[in-house]
């Protein structure tokens, strides 16, 4: 298959996919976009009614919609950075029009972000930080072409285009706008916002549940009506302005109706005329409206005269609240809500009441609707109920009034269990260019690595940011972030990896010819120590060490956007996958992703290279600095009581954490690391609450089209002039490297033979010697066919964790670790690599590494403790000079002070 060449590179602005309002009830229930999906805002001049193209072009793509429905929207798209939704209302409703049906919906809660500030800070882009504080859009309708009043079951159609006037008795208003719509087949565009774009916009009164209940709930059996205000109110916008506050611009959207016209000329002509005024009363008036400037006084202790006048005294709602009581008591109802009115006279103009409301109670939902009879000033953070018609989420013979309906009569949300469609991947692009070892290390700044990176270097260089989908595992409480749906979900599962693997299972991936031989995309991230406690119920959590970090147990990210450096070729490719489903054909969705891709390319080939300070060679602690989870002498006590328990000539590595405050920037830590320990396997990886910098030589598991393959590895690490010969002489030849050896074998094979048919598990290479720049290894390599009914995740809990972290047999091992060790190891000792969008798998043993929570450096030392006696094998040295003490334990210096 032919891959394409880039002829031109044009700067991308990604468009947002955030539902409407889109503020957050809880710091929980937070929703958020990962802003990694682009709409096609680059193709303006294909727009309809988008400044910048011929109006023919604009007419044929008017026509070709008009061939596939009746109501088509035309929509400029233009800058907002000079214009406040505020202000813009102002300019379509004057301050003397307070009858005019209008309004404004805007999103404005930083509520729950304050306690989480730091998160915020260093786990999202500046965009999305932005995003969450200010809210995501902002909508303005005015002067609606059509008005539905109800009170009662009278209804009145006041429809202003046409200049007509109906009343008629209704049995179920709410059926009143779906007869109306069933008329209407609307097309929308790609490139609208995926907010409120035009039509229906008003509001239900509580005694709108009456249209529901008939039969147990008559208006006749309700309270007095002391307001005689309308139990529904719908305007019918076709003129709607969304501001996206993220990407800093202004949608000015005209819906047209075809069967208003005798031609689809007729109608487009209209169309743009209409489009073009709104534009004009937008943006050319001479004379701007004028706001009062107000001012804010955040005293919190300062209360006002009290509110006098209400609709019930305070000993009629004493009494009202003690009937309440008897019925609950009675068993007739479980709960009751009370509430009365509060009035007061004001001269306050309402729109400034909103203006002030929006600053002094942010919310999710804040609204100013001038509605017939009342304007409505509001700020909710409840969200009643949303519906959006798309498959496999609301049954196909539904429609959102129904939802509407099915949301009223509880006045909760009532959820509807949302099916993911099947995802299918395709590859869209491949780019060839010259690069070095040392352009591969630059470009993980080039790129935004602000919300989660990874960074290994294993013969390719691999490299990806802003992740499209976070998955996060604390125990068995999962949170899923999902920036294809845009949305984030929280749940309790038994075993978090099933979940992974049924998430996979939806995608289809279509392999693409040219791509790198390794990791192109999917999954990368960190499997922890205690990873292994979801298949093992005889150690459960329960049983685990004190857990005084917190940090997660899984933390992986799926990426769509990868760039791959083959060091060997000289080539990197730049990769972004695609999701067809998510797309209306085939060449929308290639359109799209060759839009990305054309802006991540612009990122690293025509970005501005940033400033990488130069990183100090030496990462050497003050001793007195340090501070551990166990003293020298808990620690003897442990290796004590090891050898105690481990008299029948079983083995176990016991580790303790090492930990000091620095101000060393992790990523000059990782390039000092990398240069003065090349490994198999060097890993940059900045998670959800943690960076991690970690260097291993250990593959845990390895898995490429079914065949499994697993080593054992024993090293000695060169030093002075020695030379290899005699190395590689002393390794074969010490008896007790060969017996460790083995049973590491011994191990990896046992492993295998968990997930492998049992003829295919093969001894490839045993005892072979590899030499290397810095050490010498010892390696054995063991191999097998995966059965067909399992995946790579069962794989990789099979292999978890090493025997080189844990020791042998394993399930006694961990028993004396969880007994010996006061805390748990964290990512430690579990597995860091990555599972692709095909299944296959990469891993190597967390075992050489450095945390970063939050400016604290912690490293990891491990001591193998035989029944024969203590052997030391701890982490590679930072230096020459730091060699283990005279009771062989040593302390590994992780970074530096700046």
């Amino acid at each position: 298959m032919e891959t394409l060449a880039l002829s031109q590179v044009r700067p991308i602005i990604p468009s947002a996919s955030f539902p409407h309002l889109s503020g957050h009830h809880s710091p929980s229930s937070l929703t958020l976009s990962r802003l990694r999906t682009l709409r096609c805002s680059a193709l303006s001049s294909r727009s309809l009614g988008a400044a910048g193209g011929a109006d023919d072009d604009h007419s044929a793509r008017f026509r070709d919609a008009a061939e596939h429905g009746n109501l088509i929207p035309l929509y400029r798209r233009i800058l907002s950075d000079h214009l406040t939704p505020v202000l813009a209302y102002r300019f379509l409703v004057k301050e003397d029009e307070r009858d005019a049906p209008s309004f404004l919906f805007e999103s404005v809660d930083p509520a729950g972000l304050h306690q989480a500030s730091s998160v915020v800070s260093t786990t999202f882009s500046p965009k999305t930080q932005e995003a969450l504080f200010l809210g995501w859009y902002s909508v303005i309708g005015a002067q609606p072409s059509m008005e539905i009043v109800a009170k009662e079951n009278m209804v009145t159609i006041m429809d202003h285009r046409e200049g007509r006037r109906t009343e008629e008795y209704v049995e179920d208003p709410m059926v009143v706008p779906r007869l109306i719509m069933g008329k209407w087949k609307s097309q929308r565009l790609d490139e609208l916002p995926e907010s409120f774009c035009g039509w229906w916009v008003g509001y239900f009164s509580y005694e709108a549940v009456h249209y529901l209940e008939k039969k147990k709930l008559l208006f006749l059996a309700a309270p007095d009506d002391d307001q005689n205000l309308p139990d529904a109110h719908l305007g019918l916008y076709d003129d709607v302005i969304v501001f996206d506050h993220v990407e800093k611009k202004e949608f000015i959207i005209h819906w047209v109706r075809l069967d208003q016209f005798s031609s689809v000329e007729e109608a487009f002509n209209d169309g743009m005329n209409r489009l073009n005024s709104l534009v004009s009363r937008m943006h050319d008036d001479m004379v701007p409206p004028r706001l009062g400037a107000g001012s804010i006084r955040s005293g919190t202790n300062c209360f006002g005269p009290s509110l006098k006048k209400s609709t019930m005294t305070s000993e009629a709602y004493k009494e009202a609240v003690w009937l309440a009581k008897e019925h609950i008591l009675a068993g007739d109802i479980f709960q009751i809500v009370l509430s009365q009115r509060f009035e007061r006279w004001t001269f306050a103009d309402p729109f400034e009441v909103y203006r002030a409301l929006r600053i002094v109670n942010p919310s999710p939902y804040m609204t100013y609707l001038q509605a017939r009879g009342c304007i409505l000033v509001a700020s909710s953070p409840e969200i009643l109920t949303r519906a959006k018609k798309v498959t496999g989420e609301l049954l196909d013979h539904l429609t959102s009034w129904d939802a509407l309906r099915a949301a009223l009569p509880v006045g909760i949300v009532s959820g509807v269990p949302k099916l993911r469609p099947v995802l299918w991947l395709t590859a869209i692009l491949v780019m060839s260019r010259e690069s070095c070892e040392e352009k591969a290390k630059t470009l993980a700044r080039a790129i935004d690595i602000a919300e989660s990176s990874f960074m290994a270097d294993r013969g390719y260089t691999l490299i990806g940011a802003q992740s499209a989908v976070e998955f996060v595992a604390k125990e068995n409480f999962v949170t899923v972030i999902d920036g294809w749906e845009g949305g984030r979900r929280e749940e309790f599962v038994e075993d978090p990896m099933r979940l992974l693997k049924r998430m996979m299972d939806e995608w289809k991936p279509q392999p693409w010819v040219g791509l790198p031989d390794t990791f192109c995309g999917g999954w990368f991230g960190y499997f922890s120590y205690n990873t292994f406690r979801y298949v093992e119920k005889m150690l459960p959590f329960s049983s685990a060490p004190k857990d005084d970090r917190y940090l997660p147990d899984i933390d992986v990210c799926l990426y769509d956007d990868v760039i791959v450096f083959d060091h060997v070729e000289q080539k990197s490719y730049l990769i972004h996958w695609v999701l067809v489903d998510r797309y209306a054909s085939v060449e929308a969705a290639f359109f799209e992703g060759k839009s990305r891709l054309d802006s991540l390319f612009y990122k690293v080939q025509d970005g501005i290279l940033p400033r990488i300070g130069k990183a100090s060679d030496s990462y050497i602690f003050d001793s007195s600095l340090r501070s551990s989870n166990m003293t020298k002498e808990e620690y003897r006590l442990a290796v004590v009581k090891a050898k105690k328990s481990i008299g029948v000539g079983d083995h176990v590595v016991l580790s303790q954490r090492i930990q000091r405050r620095t101000g060393a920037d992790p990523f000059s830590v990782y390039r000092v690391i990398g240069s003065k320990h090349p490994s198999p396997f060097r890993t940059y990886l900045k998670g959800r609450v943690c960076v991690l910098v970690s260097i291993s030589q250990e593959i845990l598991i390895s898995l490429k089209q079914g065949k499994i393959t697993k080593r054992a590895l024993s090293w000695a690490e060169k030093k002075g002039r020695i030379p290899g010969e005699e190395l590689e002489a002393s390794l074969l030849g010490d008896e007790k490297e060969r017996a460790k050896h083995m049973w590491m074998l011994d191990s990896e094979k046992i492993d295998i033979a968990k997930v492998c048919k049992a003829d295919s598990v093969n001894l490839e290479k045993i005892r072979e010697i590899e030499q290397h720049s810095r050490v010498i290894y010892m390696s054995s390599t063991v191999t097998g066919e995966l059965f067909e009914h399992l995946s790579c995740w069962d794989a990789l809990q099979a292999a978890l964790p090493s025997a080189v972290v844990s020791g042998a047999p394993k399930g006694k091992a961990i028993e004396l670790i969880d007994e010996l060790e006061p805390t748990r190891r964290g990512p430690y000792g579990g597995s860091v690599g990555f599972v692709s969008f095909f299944g296959d798998m990469d891993m190597c043993v967390a075992l050489d590494m450095i945390l970063f929570p939050t400016g604290t450096g912690v490293a990891h030392i491990q001591a193998g403790v035989p029944a024969i006696r203590w052997v030391h094998s701890g982490l590679h040295q930072t230096s020459d000079d730091e060699l283990p003490d005279e009771d062989d334990m040593s302390f590994y210096g992780d970074c530096e002070d700046e």
